[in-house]
């Protein structure tokens, strides 16, 4: 039995902002792991640079080549800040949030994400604090349906292999999703994914709005009924409607639209793909 759910039994309830510390404290714990696990400082310029955040060169430097990996968790997801304690200077994680998008960058790099150890941490401690998100594909993303997530989110993602401009706008929509990003964006990205998705699949260079009809054909030649072609088709027109109000207009800003968008984009991916692969659902 879970912690939370046994406080649950003792009447003791636990908020959100109490899961959110104990999963970064319990992480802090973890990463004692990497104590004596070096990683290069080329490794380590190459997280910062994709973190997008300053390179602090006189410690590195005068550190050497090689850094203990412990030592780079702590710079990045617990910096030290401007106060002090008894036993010395103070370590504090950073914002929940901002703590996610920086673990879901960090388990997706080669050194971190070989050897699993923190992309399985995570995952523990996301359940065991029953925190409202999920791994998926290396990100951590809001938990939904966990049929939906995996169908057509972690399972999209993996089969977009064969589309990689498409897997790259749909892993960051994923991200912005994930952090909270702005619904415009998240919008804006899932039609670039949709869109290059449909340009490779279908091997042309159209625009989403011209693709449409060019889908209809396509499920025409591979023998699927006209009812079906026809649903498809309007779904996707509307789709690209609610989609540019979305991007262009702040029209929906509510997380249940962006979700919303998020899936269809997933179904309309996922079904071409069956087709195509001849994969049963």
């Amino acid at each position: 039995m879970r912690y939370t759910d046994i406080l649950t039994k003792l009447g003791v309830s636990v908020d959100d902002k109490e899961r959110q510390e104990k999963f970064c404290n319990n992480i802090y714990k973890s990463i004692l792991y990497y104590y004596k696990k070096i990683i290069t400082l080329n490794e380590v310029l190459m997280i910062h640079n994709n973190l997008g955040l300053y390179v602090n060169h006189e410690y590195y430097i005068n550190v050497g080549n090689e850094v203990s990996a412990y030592e780079l968790l702590l710079d990045i997801l617990y910096p030290l800040k401007n106060r002090f304690h008894n036993s010395g200077q103070v370590r504090e994680h950073v914002d929940f949030f901002e703590f996610l998008a920086r673990i879901s960058i960090l388990i997706q790099t080669d050194f971190f994400g070989t050897d699993k150890f923190l992309t399985n941490r995570v995952k523990e401690e996301l359940e065991m604090w029953k925190l409202p998100y999920t791994l998926t594909n290396g990100i951590i993303v809001p938990k939904g349906a966990k049929e939906l997530d995996e169908a057509l989110v972690s399972d999209v993602a993996e089969w977009l292999v064969d589309y990689p401009l498409a897997k790259k706008w749909y892993i960051i929509a994923l991200k912005q999703y994930s952090c909270g990003g702005e619904p415009r964006d998240i919008a804006d990205n899932l039609r670039k994914s949709f869109e290059e998705f449909l340009r490779g699949f279908l091997a042309n260079d159209k625009t989403l709005d011209n693709n449409i009809g060019e889908v209809g054909a396509y499920l025409k030649n591979r023998g699927i009924n006209e009812e079906n072609r026809n649903m498809l088709t309007t779904l996707m027109r509307h789709y690209k409607l609610l989609n540019d109000k979305t991007a262009k207009h702040h029209d929906l800003s509510d997380k249940n639209s962006t979700e919303f968008l998020l899936y269809q984009t997933g179904i309309f991916m996922r079904y071409l793909l069956i087709i195509k692969q001849e994969i049963t659902p």
